[in-house]
């Protein structure tokens, strides 16, 4: 008979406290909705959300405006698409503009691709345009986006850096796009992250 062992991922005595400040459900849903305020007042129509440091665009090296799902609009999209669902910030945004927007700025001028190891593919999730083509299905569907989608995902099945922010992101990409696939109708998309899912190599017989 097997055991189930409940264990603690957080114990209170192995961490120091930030803040004395107690957890209080209505402060911390105020502080969300100004956070939500303060993305929408900061928003322009031409430079989306502008960079906050040096960081933000890898030291100068990251085209502007940024786009990225992991430090671009694509990814406060997301963020303010998912407070909107749960109720907790209501932006005054349209989401699928701006998503839809993001990725023809980043079509018309994308990162550069690193080809020396580790490599960095424009198919990345976090870096490249598949995480904001995810959120373009997510938020604009249409079959142009699908099929985009599913192009990358096969793209990414080759490449060797397998890892979340650059490549292949051990089948991340792929289980994301399927259930995209899912969520859009694209059969195509379904198919091809399904069978990326098994093989991060596409065979010979593919199409």
């Amino acid at each position: 008979m097997s055991v189930y062992l409940r264990r603690m991922l957080f114990a209170p005595t192995n961490h120091e406290p930030l803040t004395d400040e107690p957890w209080h459900e209505k402060r911390v849903r105020e502080r969300i909705s100004a956070l939500v305020a303060d993305a929408d007042a900061t928003f322009d129509d031409d430079d989306l959300w502008a960079p906050v440091e040096d960081w933000d665009t890898g030291g100068g090296s990251a085209p502007l405006p940024m786009t990225t799902l992991y430090r671009g609009a694509s990814g406060v999209c997301w963020t303010l698409g998912i407070l909107r669902a749960r109720g907790l910030g209501e932006t005054r945004l349209d989401l699928p503009a701006v998503a839809v927007r993001s990725y023809e700025i980043w079509r018309a001028n994308p990162a550069p691709e690193r080809l020396d190891p580790p490599v960095s593919t424009h198919a990345s999730l976090f870096d490249g345009d598949s995480g904001i083509l995810l959120v373009a299905c997510k938020l604009a569907p249409s079959a142009e986006h699908a099929d985009a989608l599913h192009a990358r995902v096969r793209e990414n099945w080759s490449c060797e850096t397998n890892e979340l922010m650059n490549g292949t992101a051990s089948g991340r990409t792929r289980r994301t796009g399927s259930r995209q696939g899912h969520r859009t109708g694209s059969g195509r998309t379904r198919t091809s992250c399904s069978r990326g899912a098994i093989s991060s190599r596409p065979s010979a017989a593919s199409s």
